[in-house]
Order: structure tokens, then sequence, then C-alpha cells
């Protein structure tokens, strides 16, 4: 991991404080982490012929029903 310094101006340190904007920042880096590596196996998955929007509608098809089934108390009137 490599640390990097940037100029931020005193009215938002003013306003935020330091460690939320080093926070901010933080939590800013992780999503565009994650982003990337969807992007990437989003990529791979088409590189190897699999729909990856099919298996997540099925997989999500399949959670549904289980929850209906483990919970079909509430969905009686």
């Amino acid at each position: 991991m490599t640390t990097i310094q940037i100029k931020v101006s005193e009215a938002l340190v003013t306003r935020y404080g330091v460690k939320a904007l080093q926070e901010r920042v933080q939590r800013e880096m992780e999503w565009e982490e994650m982003r990337l590596l969807a992007e990437a196996h989003q990529q791979h998955l088409q590189e190897i012929g699999i729909d990856a929007d099919t298996v997540v509608e099925k997989a999500r098809q399949e959670a549904w029903g289980k929850f209906k089934v483990e919970n079909a108390n509430l969905f009686q009137p």
C-alpha cells in the first residue's frame, strides 16, 4: 500500500476535520478498488462465455423461492 499526500483547503479541514476527510478518501479508494475488481471479474466471465446477468437472476430467484418457503407465515393473510 502507498501513502499519498494531497492538498485540501482550510475550509474543508475546518468544516469536516482531518480524520473525517481521511476516512472519506479511504472509503472512496476502497470503492474504486471494488469497482475495478468487479469490472475485471465481469470481463473474465464474458471471456469464458458466462452471462453474469443470467447467473445473478437465477440466484435471485432461488433465494426468493427459499425465503418464501422458510417464511410462508409472512405471506398468509
